[in-house]
């Protein structure tokens, strides 16, 4: 399957940002431990299917690559059935609460990089305004 139609594809996306947004640290598990190749996954219906098969089967490829398999995933993404996939994501995807812009990301960390630095440089005694050194920290438009 695929999208021909772009907003059908931008809702798809919007969706599965949406549920990795709603994950919590109870709805991740490692897969694939098994083989060596050890993923944090989604703890999705076939996440549980693969981990459910591995121990039953060890590492058997041919048991669980029908299950794994790229094309599996993919047709997740184009269908929005994400039950139906092994699913990466880090553990990090905790603490994504709310869908946004990455040059707003950017942004943020920016921000919240000077603030830490002139902390620092309180530390130091240093007043911000009286800091000689140039900051180290450039914006995005800067570095274009």
């Amino acid at each position: 399957a695929s999208f021909p139609d772009p907003d059908e594809l931008r809702r798809e996306i919007r969706r599965y940002k949406e549920k990795l947004v709603a994950t919590d640290e109870t709805q991740t598990m490692l897969v694939l431990q098994s083989l060596r190749k050890t993923q944090r996954a989604l703890a999705t219906e076939k996440a549980r299917l693969v981990k459910q098969l591995e121990a039953e089967h060890g590492g058997d490829i041919d048991v669980l690559l029908p299950h794994i398999a790229g094309k599996v995933g993919r047709k997740a993404y184009e269908t929005g059935d994400f039950e139906e996939a092994v699913l990466s994501c880090g553990q990090s995807v905790v603490f994504a609460d709310r869908i946004e812009p990455l040059a707003a990301i950017v942004a943020r960390l920016e921000d919240e990089a000077r603030a830490a630095l002139e902390r620092l440089e309180g530390l130091r005694g240093v007043s911000p305004a009286a800091a000689t050194r140039p900051n180290p920290l450039r914006t995005a438009s800067e570095l274009t």
